[in-house]
C-alpha cells in the first residue's frame, strides 16, 4: 500500500438513467395498465428560520426529482404539498386516504417532516411505506 487513496466519482446521472430505462422497459406497461400511483407528501415552510427553510427547499427539489423519476417509469405521481403546520388529524386523514386507495402503490413522506408528524408515520401501511418510515 502506498498510503494514498484514489477518489472515484460516481456517475449519478448515468446510474439514474440506466435504472429508469431498465425499470421503464420492464414495468411501465404493467404499471400503466393498472393505473398505479405514488403519493409524495412534501412540507412547505411557514417560517423564516434559515435552517428549516433551507431543509424545506432541499425537500422540494427531492420531491420534484421523485415526481420526474416515477413519471419516467410510467407511474402517476401525486405530489401533495402541505404546510409544515398541518394538524395531526389532517395528516392522518391524508395517510389513511392513501392507505385505503388500492391504486396508491406507495407513500413517500419527504424528509424532514415536522416533529409532530413523526409519530403519525407509523400509520402508513407497511406495504406502501416505500421509505420504511414506520415501525
Amino acid at each position: 500500500m502506498t498510503g494514498t487513496s484514489q477518489t472515484r466519482e460516481v456517475p449519478g446521472r448515468a446510474i439514474l438513467s440506466e435504472v429508469r430505462d431498465t425499470y421503464r422497459d420492464a414495468y411501465a406497461a404493467t404499471l400503466q395498465e393498472h393505473g398505479v400511483r405514488v403519493m409524495v407528501v412534501r412540507f412547505e415552510s411557514t417560517t423564516d428560520a434559515p435552517l428549516w427553510a433551507t431543509r424545506m427547499e432541499a425537500s422540494r427539489i427531492s420531491a420534484e426529482q421523485k415526481v420526474r423519476t416515477f413519471t419516467a417509469l410510467g407511474v402517476t405521481p401525486e405530489l401533495v404539498v402541505v404546510p409544515d403546520t398541518i394538524g395531526d388529524s389532517e395528516i392522518s386523514e391524508l395517510i389513511h386516504r392513501a392507505n385505503d386507495d388500492p391504486l396508491v402503490a406507495a407513500i413517500i413522506v419527504q424528509a424532514p417532516p415536522p416533529r409532530p408528524v413523526l409519530a403519525l408515520l407509523d400509520e402508513i401501511d407497511p406495504a406502501k411505506d416505500i421509505d420504511s418510515l414506520g415501525v
